[in-house]
């Protein structure tokens, strides 16, 4: 059965490591820049946040997903082979 644009999405990968003494103060960070800047992005569908430890560091992975990739360039830029960092 062909499948519609209506039920297709795009998921965007973000990964980031922090020391982790760091973990939830990183945490916070994410949620007031990069989290709600997704939200508040047109054609946002939600956003996922991952960590693990790993030796000394907290690892991120942060899975956002979006009803197109014009949508998801509102975001992220363009060039999505390129970074979009969160500042």
């Amino acid at each position: 059965m062909p499948r519609s644009e209506q039920d297709s999405m795009i998921a965007r990968i973000w990964r980031g490591v922090t020391k982790r003494e760091d973990t939830k103060r990183y945490l916070a960070y994410l949620k007031t820049t990069g989290l709600k800047d997704y939200a508040a992005t047109k054609g946002n569908l939600g956003t996922y946040v991952l960590t693990r430890q790993v030796g000394r560091n907290t690892e991120f992975l942060l899975m956002s997903f979006w009803k197109s990739m014009d949508d998801m360039k509102g975001f992220a830029g363009r060039k999505l082979r390129k970074h979009s960092t969160i500042q």
